[in-house]
């Protein structure tokens, strides 16, 4: 199923016909008249966690300093609420996010860090797929923010946002970096 694209991408205006052209899936045979969006903008998918009642901050991650918690768009939703822009990030559910070099943190933070990490291993999220084939388990290594998010699992047209907060992203969207 297709659908029209907003007028604008990474921040350009596009000038496109009122009568298309129309997006496709990929992998997907397009029918006549529609094109990937892969075809106008480079587009990534957002980071994987792995397991994500791990990495994204709840009750489990409140002994954790502020400075290692990303404010990140987790679901569809994050993106549906915001319209067309996603102004400010308070709202968001924040992410664990970890250098791969725990020695690149400061001391008083790498003794939570540390105590958090023998947790999370605990609670096997050192044994998933994608931990397993990290440099370090437990970076996630989240990208750096796209200026435009959309939607892509959301059981709908999906949504393009624009992320003036800067906010990061995992893999329930797509970014459109600049």
């Amino acid at each position: 199923m297709g659908f029209r694209l907003d007028d604008w991408c990474l921040g350009r205006r596009l000038k496109l016909p009122i009568d298309g052209p129309l997006l496709s899936v990929r992998g997907q045979r397009s029918p006549a008249g529609y094109i990937e969006l892969g075809e106008l903008c480079q587009v990534h998918r957002g980071s994987v966690t792995g397991h994500n009642d791990i990495w994204i901050a709840g009750d489990h991650t409140t002994a954790l300093p502020l400075d290692v918690l990303t404010p990140t768009v987790t679901k569809a939703r994050d993106l549906i609420r915001a319209g067309d822009n996603l102004i400010d990030d308070m709202e968001l559910r924040k992410v664990v996010d970890l250098p791969a070099d725990l020695d690149e943190l400061p001391a008083a933070t790498r003794a939570s860090v540390k105590k958090f990490l023998v947790w999370a291993k605990k609670h096997g999220a050192d044994k998933s797929y994608t931990a397993r084939n990290r440099r370090a388990w437990w970076s996630i290594g989240l990208k750096a923010p796209a200026p435009i998010i959309c939607t892509y699992m959301a059981r709908r047209s999906p949504a393009f946002v624009r992320n003036l907060c800067e906010a990061r992203h995992i893999n329930i969207a797509h970014g459109l970096p600049a």
